[in-house]
C-alpha cells in the first residue's frame, strides 16, 4: 500500500521540481491585458464616438461586424469616457 501524501507535501514537491525554470504561465499571466493588443482600440472609439447614444449591447455588435472584438465591460467604460462622465480609457 502506497502512503498517502498530503497536500502539504505534493507542493514542496512540486515546487522541488519547478525550482529554476521559468513558470511561462505565470509569466504571461502576470499583469494582465495588455491595452490596444490588437491595435485597433482607435478604431473602436470611433466607432463608439459616431453611436454615442447607441445601446451597449448594439456597439458590440457593431464593433464585431467591423472585426473588432471587446467586451461589455470595455465598450461600456469607453462609452462613459466618449460621453465625459468618467475618466478616459
Amino acid at each position: 500500500m502506497e502512503p498517502l501524501r498530503s497536500t502539504r507535501a505534493v507542493y514542496r514537491l512540486s515546487a522541488r521540481e519547478q525550482a529554476g525554470k521559468p513558470d511561462i504561465a505565470r509569466s504571461v499571466a502576470v499583469g494582465g491585458n495588455k491595452a490596444n493588443r490588437d491595435g485597433k482600440d482607435d478604431a473602436a472609439r470611433a466607432v463608439i464616438k459616431a453611436n454615442v447614444t447607441t445601446t451597449v449591447t448594439a456597439l458590440i455588435a457593431k464593433l464585431k461586424a467591423l472585426g473588432i472584438k471587446r467586451g461589455k465591460t470595455w465598450v461600456t467604460e469607453a462609452r462613459l469616457a466618449v460621453r465625459g462622465v468618467r475618466g478616459a480609457l
